[in-house]
């Protein structure tokens, strides 16, 4: 049998107790150099020598800047060695912890609506919603069209970022309500006219664009 939800909050608070006592931590990796001098007369320019050494350095690469650290051997070698021990622990606590928060945000139980009237508030609330994103869109679309007949073009990628601001407004789903027409019998409406990279949501400008369009040239979209 599964934990229950009271089981995982205590196995959470436990989990960030444990990172909370984790101390100091930082990322990367401890390297062991020798290096020759270049000296003829040095011992490391004879065969088999290893050359001077050791030579401790810290390393790591992050956001492709790489960042380093020689370390003296002593104090300040453990110490490094400890930081990056517990970043290894931090990782795996981390994981852990994604892991039982994901299973406790699928077994807490969402908010239940109480009665009739709050049901009817949300719907009216969603229906207001509904009908201020499709507006928002429908100006944003004419005002596109309007770019094309003065100048000939458009700033798409202006124009998809606005859309897909408004879009997000509504969801995904329940956006298909906004302009519920197609590509196909919509003279300029090309599929190359938006660029794909909406997603699930790229349905909603093509459908807008095409909304426009025939509501300007008069034609009558089809299902």
């Amino acid at each position: 049998m599964g934990e229950t939800l009271e089981e995982l909050e205590q196995r959470r608070a436990s989990l960030y107790q444990q990172m909370q006592a984790l101390g100091d931590f930082r990322p990367g990796t401890i390297s062991v150099n020798f290096r020759r001098c270049g000296e003829k007369g040095c011992a490391c320019a004879q065969f088999g020598h290893p050359g001077h050494g050791p030579q401790y350095l810290w390393n790591t690469t992050s956001g492709g800047q790489s960042r380093a650290q020689n370390l003296r051997l002593g104090p300040e070698l453990e110490k490094a060695q400890r930081e990056l021990e517990n970043h290894q622990i931090f990782l795996r606590l981390w994981k852990e912890l994604v892991g039982v928060n994901e299973k406790i945000c699928r077994l807490r139980p969402a908010a239940q609506i109480k009665d009739a009237k709050e049901l009817e508030a949300l719907r009216k609330n969603f229906r207001a919603v509904l009908a201020e994103a499709a507006q928002e869109i429908d100006r944003l679309v004419q005002r596109a069209f309007r770019d094309i007949g003065k100048r000939g073009n458009v700033d798409l990628g202006a124009s998809e970022m606005a859309i897909r601001a408004a879009s997000h407004r509504i969801g995904g789903p329940s956006a298909g309500e906004v302009a519920p027409c197609r590509r196909r019998g919509i003279s300029g409406c090309r599929p190359s006219l938006w660029p794909g990279s909406f997603g699930s949501l790229r349905r909603i400008p093509e459908e807008a664009i095409c909304h426009i369009a025939a509501r300007s040239s008069g034609l009558r979209p089809s299902a």
